[in-house]
């Protein structure tokens, strides 16, 4: 996860200081997902 206003060469992840942050994003993502292409969430769920 960057912060590409200030970070275009994703050289700081922000993983680390920001999970709660990107666990969000990540459920979003996988509902957005599942309510789309409930196929292709299922192959992605894998990873």
């Amino acid at each position: 996860m960057y912060h590409l206003p200030t970070d275009l060469g994703e050289t700081s992840d922000l993983y680390p200081v920001q999970t709660a942050k990107a666990e969000e994003l990540d459920n979003k993502l996988a509902a957005y997902l599942q309510e789309v292409n409930p196929e292709l969430a299922k192959k992605l769920s894998s990873y």
